[in-house]
């Protein structure tokens, strides 16, 4: 799944990068050794990549990457690197009125900073606590949203 995911990225083919970033999630949910096992064999680039090419404007593809993004990260907090963690504040602050975009962003957070101390440094030096809280306010009815704010702010 990895190197076709790869493939469609390197040919920028929306439809197929959404469908293997679907199976990819799938697959790395599974369990952590299948997160480990996808970080080893270069999943973070190749996702950072589908991420940047969803920046573009395609909303349903910037969430499948965030939802990938975020099962990768979870349990390794030293994948996302400088450029991950401010495209993540970026994408926090260009989507924050999307719901879906905004809990999946925020879970990512959570992921990058937990049992990190730099990520966690470096997220509030770019500015991310007031988009966490901003978050609360603004989707205070979406029950996801203010629970993944609630647990990042925690970890902050």
């Amino acid at each position: 799944t990895l190197s076709n995911l790869q493939e469609s990225v390197a040919s920028s083919c929306p439809q197929e990068v959404s469908a293997y970033l679907t199976r990819f999630c799938d697959q790395c949910k599974q369990d952590k050794a299948c997160r480990f096992l996808a970080a080893q064999k270069g999943a973070y680039p190749i996702i950072f990549t589908a991420w940047k090419l969803a920046t573009a404007g395609d909303q349903g593809l910037l969430l499948q990457s965030l939802n990938a993004l975020s099962v990768l990260t979870d349990g390794q907090p030293d994948l996302l690197d400088t450029q991950g963690l401010q495209l993540l504040v970026a994408t926090l602050t260009q989507n924050a009125d999307e719901a879906d975009l905004t809990c999946s962003g925020i879970r990512c957070v959570r992921h990058a900073c937990l049992k990190h101390e730099q990520n966690r440094q470096d997220l509030v030096k770019a500015g991310v606590l007031p988009l966490l809280t901003g978050a609360i306010t603004h989707h205070g009815h979406h029950t996801d949203v203010v629970r993944e704010a609630c647990w990042a702010l925690r970890v902050m």
